[in-house]
């Protein structure tokens, strides 16, 4: 949660910094432990002040933080006392004081003194990135008691912090918004949006084939889902030698005997968007490529088994998914686990995964239960549409 009680020491620099500073007035003990001095009389501190820059690192708009705890010189001469610099009692005392203003004491203890070179006669200089994004989030969001009223410029802000690269700054402080009893619907819509970019960009990291075909598989309904991994199943099994098409459909419809369905557009959606894995034989034939297999030659058998059967444990999920209906995460977990004979905690978790990938558009929620529904894909022209309302709603966009 935000602190919001530190807005109070927030403003802004002239190259529009976020700045805290906080007035302090305290005496804070050394213990002559450092690498520059072995005084232990410790000295009177007089205040804070932590600075936040906005910069582009590697296209991730994030903040470069440093913070100076400024001290009377007539407590501590640092030609005759040396620097404080190392010491670990003093910066013990500043992380302390930190958490005491609310700062939260996993930020807090990511402070750390700098470089030898950076400290001043009257200040010891620390790194603190963590804590100046934690300020910077804060001065973005505001106060927490007026969020409702300020929910255009707080949009408006997110949308911006997100046009200039910053997404994973947009995405913590989406997260601090959902602890502070926030549930606007363009949170829900910037959040969707986060989530995307972050699953293109662990595909594009981790371009396997598991990866590569569950994202493949989410551009479909259930029934079509099902069919296309028992299709892809039929071209792994086959082995080297590939499978001819005619072979192909006659198996699935072996399948799926009672079911009427264009079997030239499965086998073509089979083809075309799981390119990954399906490969062009020779003529009418098909086989099975692993190229782009990220699996690691020396991991244990049992991640090698998890990873290789992904496909047989999504279509046993799938199955189970339309043979409940409506389902928890534990009683979905339950019918994999009966499946599977996996074990029932990791079940439960691999199910939930699942549910999480297809919450929204394949799965509704009832209350603590989901039910399967075929969702309408949406058109070039409902994002854009999606987009425009978002803008709107924000105080962004063209103007009437």
């Amino acid at each position: 949660m935000l602190n919001e009680n530190l807005l109070q020491y927030i403003t802004t620099g002239p190259e529009d910094e976020t700045v805290l500073t906080v007035p302090v007035n305290q005496h804070w003990s050394t213990s002559g432990k450092g690498y520059w001095s072995d005084s232990t009389k410790g000295a009177t501190v007089t205040s804070i002040a932590v600075s936040g820059y906005e910069y582009d690192d590697d296209q991730e708009y994030t903040i470069a933080g440093e913070a100076n705890v400024y001290f009377d010189p007539n407590s501590w001469n640092e030609r005759t006392d040396g620097l404080i610099y190392t010491d670990p009692l003093f910066l013990n005392q500043f992380r302390k004081f930190l958490i005491s203003l609310g700062v939260p004491a996993d930020i807090a203890n990511t402070v750390h003194y700098s470089e030898q070179g950076m400290q001043g006669d009257d200040y010891v200089h620390f790194d603190a990135y963590e804590l100046a994004e934690y300020i910077a989030n804060i001065r973005i969001i505001g106060d927490i008691a007026s969020l409702e009223q300020r929910k255009t410029e707080v949009v408006k802000n997110l949308l911006g912090l997100m046009k200039r690269g910053g997404f994973k700054r947009a995405e913590k402080m989406c997260k601090f918004l959902r602890d502070a009893g926030v549930n606007w619907k363009e949170l829900e819509t910037i959040e969707r949006s986060i989530m995307s970019k972050n699953l293109n960009e662990s595909i594009a990291d981790k371009p396997s084939i598991n990866f590569k075909i569950e994202r493949a598989l989410k551009a479909h309904d259930p029934a079509m889902q099902t069919k296309l991994l028992d299709a892809l199943e039929l071209v792994k099994d086959a082995g080297d030698a590939g499978i001819a098409v005619a072979d192909w459909a006659a198996k699935i419809k072996q399948l799926y005997p009672d079911e009427e369905f264009s079997m030239s557009d499965l086998l073509k959606t089979a083809v075309k968007d799981f390119g990954c894995c399906v490969k062009r034989l020779g003529d009418k034939r098909y086989g099975w490529s692993e190229e782009d297999d990220n699996t690691p030659v020396d991991a244990d058998p049992m991640t090698r088994a998890a990873m290789g059967g992904q496909m047989q444990i999504a279509k046993i999920t799938m199955d189970a998914m339309k043979q409940l209906g409506e389902f928890t995460a534990e009683e979905l977990g339950a019918a994999v686990a009966r499946a599977t004979g996996m074990p029932a905690g990791v079940a439960t978790q691999y199910a939930q995964s699942v549910i999480d990938q297809f919450a929204g558009d394949t799965l509704s929620k009832v209350g603590d239960r989901y039910k399967i529904r075929v969702a309408k894909q949406k058109t070039a022209g409902d994002h854009v549409a999606d987009l425009k309302n978002l803008l709107k709603n924000a105080g962004l966009g063209p103007k009437p």
